[in-house]
């Protein structure tokens, strides 16, 4: 809707109780800041329950994890340990609104990128696949099993995996060379171009 900022009116209700510098970092500020900040593309099979396969919990092949400037890179964080002053906001994409159907680049104009500078948040989006729900929906309704609504449910216990790794894979520092591709800016038209670059295990879109 024309002039309601729902992204913003969400993140700042969740993030109350903690520290953060909206106030203090104006719109187009935080859209510089988005071009500073990194992407980090991280294999999620690496993060799977013992026993689980990708196809048999649901999942695509990769996370993606957006962080501001001072939220990564070994020069910011302390290997181990989560940058104090930085916080984490998991988003659950809908049925249909994975990577798998809409390409990365819907990530970046979904309204977050602008906030989790302003906030200082590391935004962690997690990917169902259409192996298990035909439309790519997580799951709700136990098709993975009982446990499914827990923190010991196959999708739930990759996800809590992974941002139990979030403090080494936000170490990761970007090297020259890579492949570019086209993505927009949250809030913008523009087009900026956003370099993969290969880490093994972990990419790192910046």
């Amino acid at each position: 809707c024309p002039g309601h900022d729902l992204a913003g009116s969400m993140l700042q209700h969740l993030s109350r109780g903690r520290r953060w510098q909206a106030g203090a970092v104006g719109r187009e500020e935080a859209r510089a800041g988005i071009s500073a900040g990194r992407w980090l593309k991280v294999p999620q099979e690496h993060y799977l329950l013992p026993g689980r396969t990708l196809k048999g919990t649901g999942l695509w092949r990769v996370a993606y994890v957006f962080a501001p400037a001072g939220c990564s890179g070994r020069g910011a964080v302390t290997p181990g340990r989560f940058p104090a002053e930085c916080g984490v906001h998991v988003h659950y994409h809908g049925c249909a609104w994975g990577a798998q159907f809409t390409g990365k680049e819907v990530l970046s104009r979904l309204g977050l990128l602008e906030w989790a500078v302003r906030l200082r948040l590391v935004l962690v989006f997690p990917q169902a696949s259409d192996a298990v729900d035909p439309a790519g929906c997580w799951d709700w309704t136990g098709e993975t099993g009982q446990l499914f609504d827990t923190h010991r449910g196959p999708q739930l216990g990759m996800v809590l995996n992974l941002l139990a790794d979030l403090p080494r894979i936000l170490t990761q520092d970007a090297e020259p060379g890579a492949v570019a591709v086209n993505t927009t800016s949250a809030g913008t038209q523009e087009q900026a171009r956003v370099d993969v670059l290969d880490f093994g295990n972990i990419s790192v879109l910046v």
